[in-house]
């Protein structure tokens, strides 16, 4: 093979060389030899060397006036998958000049406003890939300046100004070639905005303190409309720490806690999504400004969740120190730090090991998850453990032992009906059909000091009873001794009977939904108003509209303002549902709803989170 290879370099050598004396019939025959041994068994990129060939082939047979025979190569080049752009320009401009000769002045036209066209777009491409490596570059002579002792050699710093400067006049070149509604204009505003923003930090550094707020504030001002809430967020950081360079803390402090509402990215969250030694700099000096590293975004996350989720340990350690300072309690500040813990690992279940899963849309599903979830909380690798520690077995209660309790069971000291999944397997081999009730606690509506999820009439428990009896008739294959149901009140240690399991059975929620075959509601005029029911709503919803496995049934009643027990089972309908704006019990739950909701999103199709 090293012979061949050989050969074909020298064959291509040799045809090169008579191309540049013209001599066309030496020419082809040296292409025709190399292709024939690019077309040899098991010749490096052989299909790609063919291309190349067929395409300086399809020239030299225009020069021998063979214009059907050109054009039909020139056609079949065009037509390959491993063409690119660079080599597709060449090879209209040989068809165009095809046609032309052939009289076909039409098709020429065509063919020479094609490669123009792609000609124009592909100088933009790369002038705009020449803008954004402009400023990338101009980023890291900034860096390589910051890190070296002899801060008097200003070179890189020097370097690092006209390169963003570069930047921001090469992008808006390019924009005042481009119509308005170029998909390419949008990309280019904001490049423009980032190198504008980050004048500020070599200018800052270099002294140049009115110069690095001018550009930061312009940054700013730049940004301040863009649909992107972390460019919006960085713009605000560049400005604040050009301020904050120039001796205004107060004006620093307020570009680096803006927000326009509460859920919205800040400064901090944005350095968060992006660790590096750079951005946990940036967050020290923002520390120390007392910036609020409370807040959270759109999605739900503050800076500390996204240093978590990133497994960046030191970026975690300074926001933990920085909620220190701005909590002075250490049971908040370590709240703050289990909650991202426990958003890293419910991602990681999510996307990582359900959503393949659910993605596939096979049928047994929900078994498929079930199984999934056990022997997730079986590893014994340290990210096993560290599920273990903050989420329950799936456990469920038989449906045979549901009807003699003749009430709603309550896990607890002196009753526990509910078995885990993996005890259930090991006393049937039969697959469990399981069912999940989402229903609204209704003791308050009787009591306004009662803890019970029921009334004195057990209206709820009367209400699964009918609802799982009118399920099973649509379900004649599925054996009533196979049926188990998961509800709350039974399935989460509400006494914590042992340490820290209420919590982890309350974590699970949105796991259990997703491992049941079928989720009943118990609808009422009230039950949308609840935040917890509208979330767990929303993930069957996605369940049902990604697997086609789950089944969602909402049990409505006849006569809800006169009747609360009484009605008939029906197919979930999907709705528009906002939980993180409905009523909780418990207000401390409503970043947990709005992490959920977000979740449920991402176990879509189009991959969102469980939203």
């Amino acid at each position: 093979m090293a012979n061949t290879l050989q050969r074909y370099k020298a064959l291509i050598t040799k045809a090169n060389e008579h191309y540049e004396r013209a001599e066309w019939e030496l020419t082809e025959n040296a292409l025709r030899d190399a292709e024939r041994l690019c077309k040899s068994k098991d010749f490096p990129d052989g299909p790609y060397c063919q291309l190349g060939i067929m395409i300086k082939l399809a020239e030299v047979t225009r020069r021998h006036g063979r214009y059907e025979e050109a054009v039909k190569a020139s056609q079949e080049a065009l037509n390959s998958d491993r063409i690119d752009k660079i080599m597709a320009l060449s090879v209209l401009g040989e068809l165009g000049v095809n046609y032309r000769h052939m009289d076909k002045i039409e098709e020429a036209n065509a063919t020479f406003q094609k490669q123009y066209d792609q000609a124009v777009n592909l100088t933009l491409e790369l002038e705009a890939n020449a803008c954004r490596a402009a400023g990338n570059l101009g980023m890291t002579m900034y860096q390589l300046y910051m890190q070296q002792s002899d801060k008097g050699d200003k070179a890189k710093l020097h370097k690092s100004i006209y390169l963003l400067q570069d930047r921001v006049n090469r992008s808006k070149s390019i924009q005042k070639r481009l119509a308005p509604e170029d998909k390419l204009m949008g990309k280019l505003k904001m490049w423009e905005s980032i190198g504008v923003s980050r004048l500020s930090l070599p200018y800052a550094a270099d002294g140049q303190f009115e110069e690095a707020v001018k550009w930061g504030k312009l940054g700013m001002e730049m940004t301040k409309d863009n649909p992107d809430p972390t460019v919006r967020a960085m713009s605000r950081f560049f400005y604040g720490n050009a301020l904050l360079a120039s001796g205004d803390r107060e004006g620093a402090k307020a570009q680096f806690n803006f927000t326009r509402s509460r859920g919205e990215c800040t400064p901090a969250i944005a350095l968060s999504k992006e660790l590096s030694a750079e951005h946990r700099q940036h967050l020290q000096t923002m520390i120390k400004v007392r910036v609020d590293l409370t807040c959270y975004d759109e999605q739900g996350y503050s800076a500390l969740d996204y240093a978590v989720y990133g497994n960046d340990k030191e970026a975690a350690k300074i926001l933990r120190g920085g909620l220190s300072r701005q909590l002075d309690d250490p049971d908040e500040v370590e709240r703050h730090y289990s909650l991202a813990l426990l958003w890293k690992h419910s991602r990681e279940v999510f996307h990582g090991h359900f959503r393949p899963i659910i993605n596939l849309g096979k049928t047994e599903t929900p078994q498929a998850l079930r199984k999934e979830y056990e022997e997730l909380l079986d590893d014994k690798t340290n990210d096993g453990i560290a599920k273990r520690q903050r989420f329950d077995r799936l456990r469920l209660v038989g449906l045979e032992d549901f009807e003699k309790h003749g009430e709603l069971p309550h896990f607890g000291m002196h009753c526990s009906l509910s078995k885990t999944f993996r005890e259930i397997s090991a006393i049937t081999n039969e697959k469990p059909f399981v069912v999940f009730f989402s229903y609204r606690w209704i003791g308050r509506d009787t009591d306004p000091k009662s803890t019970n999820p029921d009334d004195p009439n057990k209206t709820q428990y009367n209400r699964m009873i009918l609802a799982i009896n009118e399920l099973l008739e649509r379900h004649n294959e599925v054996q009533r001794e196979n049926v188990y149901i998961w509800l709350d009140i039974a399935c989460i240690d509400q006494e914590d009977l042992e340490a820290g399991r209420r919590e982890r059975g309350i974590n699970s929620l949105p796991m259990v939904v997703a491992q049941c075959d079928a989720m009943i509601s118990l609808v009422d005029n009230r039950y949308l108003t609840r935040a917890w029911c509208a979330v767990e709503v929303l993930i069957m919803q996605t369940l049902r509209e990604t697997s086609n496995q789950h089944e969602w049934w909402e049990h409505q009643l006849h006569d809800p303002d006169n009747d609360n027990l009484n009605g008939f089972l029906d197919r979930g309908r999907d709705q528009k549902l906002e939980p993180s704006r409905m009523d909780l019990t418990k207000e401390a739950d409503r970043r947990h709803i709005e992490f959920l909701k977000r979740q449920s999103m991402l176990l879509g199709k189009t991959g969102g989170f469980l939203s």
